[in-house]
């Protein structure tokens, strides 16, 4: 009897063996487990995670999706098989906990970030409206702000303590304790792409873009983290308000000089994109920023040559294949897709580019950039478009003034001077006068007005006074400027409006009195030529 019962006791002890078995299968498994298996399938995903951080995404993803799946990988196994449970209890954050946070911080206890960095990240959470259980709950607004000023004062200054920077070109990660540190590091790099995205108030993003700016070497050492935090810094560059686009253009200035030419290439082409899709409309209140962002660019393209001429040719032939598909087709879709604003800063932007570089390099693109803006001066002849052409010979003025190339422009304002709708006589009109900066062409009511001639006339002597000081240090600068003070002087004796005569006319005599004597200097060259023979 006793071995019967001892045999039933046996087999109800195995079955219920048997049922926890199966009901923690995962814990069960993980704890038997063989050690050395264990670290080497851990260095093995490490490996894989590092593979999978260096190689390209041709697909574009969120920044969300990136920046979460940055998170997951620097989570435990343990917190997330906590994750998956229901039983999870939040912590909830208080001030008292936050003032013991702090005090730590200054202490420089590396292993306190990790619990600050969750208590961000569960806030964060909160402010998306995220249903997964999170291991602490920030629930007051007072709170919030508390762990926000101790995530964006205290964590800075505590690493610059714990991995200081040896030399400008030494990474953190060449520190020898960067092993213990790097997730956590992570996991508040993480966070502060999230505040990023989701803070409004502009002072609070300003602070926090000025910290991103601090931490930028840390940020060079998660390639898959740094490729999330260029998009969404080019995003705040291109679309926010001066402060907030002028520190990230010096976050992305700093990823770009400490990084290879291959992330300089892709940063330069998602920032053209970005300035040419935020310059689609021209105002008094836009232009700044896109003045702004043309400011950026140059000087973006100003640290390697080598990339600019390769965008540059990409680019400037992309321009001209449009002007080609407008001048065979003549549909007016074709003509629109030169004539607006995205095109007209494109062609300016290029000229500032290779004015301000001025390098051998880029002295290749000068030529087909040319052809492209005398080309869309000439596609459309209306007098209309006149504000559209000074824009054009504004950027080639820049450009020849820096190149120290001829660009036949005095033609062309010649040519807008002497036009019918030019010297007509005007209607009355109490009209305002008008300013060609932000628009590319006028209403016909506005072609006949006193206002729009006078301010046409005001642009193109300003042009040909430009081009005039431009090249007034030529040898040749009087056969440069005859066919036009030629034709001038025809102007002046045929024109009926006293007042742009009397313009034209002072023109004409600036131009004839050059700034040193031209027969001079063209005989000291004969003699040294003739020396030289």
């Amino acid at each position: 009897r006793r071995a019967r019962i001892a045999v039933g006791m046996a087999f109800r002890s195995k079955k219920k063996l048997k049922r926890t078995k199966c009901a923690r299968s995962p814990s069960k498994a993980f704890l038997q487990m063989d050690t050395d298996d264990f670290l080497s399938r851990g260095l093995d995903d490490e490996a894989e995670m590092e593979e999978e951080d260096e190689e390209d995404v041709r697909q574009p993803i969120g920044i969300e999706k990136e920046i979460a799946g940055d998170e997951e990988e620097t989570m435990d196994e343990e917190e997330e098989d906590e994750d998956e449970n229901s039983d999870v209890i939040s912590k909830t954050v208080t001030l008292r906990m936050i003032k013991k946070w702090k005090f730590d911080l200054k202490s420089n206890r590396m292993a306190v970030l990790k619990d600050v960095a969750k208590a961000v990240s569960s806030s964060v959470a909160t402010l998306t409206g995220s249903k997964k259980i999170q291991t602490y709950a920030v629930e007051g607004t007072e709170e919030f702000n508390a762990l926000v000023r101790l995530c964006l004062k205290e964590v800075p200054n505590m690493l610059d303590q714990k991995i200081p920077q040896k030399s400008k070109k030494a990474l953190p990660s060449s520190d020898s304790q960067w092993a213990r540190v790097r997730s956590p590091i992570k996991m508040h790099l993480c966070n502060l792409l999230q505040l990023a995205q989701h803070l409004t108030d502009k002072s609070m993003i300003v602070l926090l873009l000025k910290q991103v700016h601090h931490l930028a070497r840390f940020f060079i050492c998660y390639p898959k983290l740094l490729k999330s935090t260029t998009k969404l810094l080019v995003k705040l560059w291109s679309s926010s308000s001066p402060e907030v686009s002028v520190i990230a253009f010096f976050t992305l200035r700093h990823f770009s000089a400490a990084t290879t030419s291959n992330f300089l290439t892709s940063l330069l082409k998602s920032m053209y994109l970005a300035f040419v899709a935020n310059s689609k409309f021209t105002s008094p209140q836009t232009r700044p920023h896109i003045t702004l962002m043309k400011n950026s660019l140059v000087e973006m393209f100003n640290l390697n040559h080598s990339v600019a001429y390769q965008h540059g040719f990409i680019y400037i032939r992309q321009l001209a294949i449009h002007l080609r598909t407008a001048t065979t087709s003549h549909k007016k879709e074709s003509f629109q897709g030169v004539y607006n604003w995205q095109f007209i800063h494109c062609i300016h932007l290029w000229c500032r580019i290779l004015a301000e570089c001025n390098s051998d390099t880029l002295k290749p693109l000068v030529f087909p950039l040319v052809q492209v803006a005398t080309g869309v001066m000439r596609l459309v002849p209306s007098a209309r478009y006149f504000p559209l052409r000074f824009h054009c010979i504004t950027s080639l003025n820049l450009l020849s003034s820096q190149t120290g190339t001829l660009i036949p422009i005095a033609a062309s304002l010649v040519d807008i001077l002497c036009s019918a709708d030019i010297q007509k006589k005007p209607k009355p009109s109490t009209a305002k006068p008008i300013n060609f900066d932000c628009i590319l062409k006028v209403t016909k009511a506005q072609l006949q007005t006193k206002a729009f001639q006078d301010a046409a006339v005001e642009k193109c002597l300003d042009g040909l006074m430009n081009f005039f000081s431009i090249h007034a240090h030529s040898i040749a600068f009087p056969e440069l400027m005859l066919p036009s003070v030629t034709r001038l002087r025809k102007l002046c004796k045929e024109a009926k409006q006293m007042e742009m005569k009397q313009q034209v006319k002072l023109l004409v005599d600036k131009a004839g009195k050059p700034i040193f004597p031209t027969p001079s200097l063209r005989a000291l060259f004969q003699l040294e030529e003739t020396a030289a023979e």
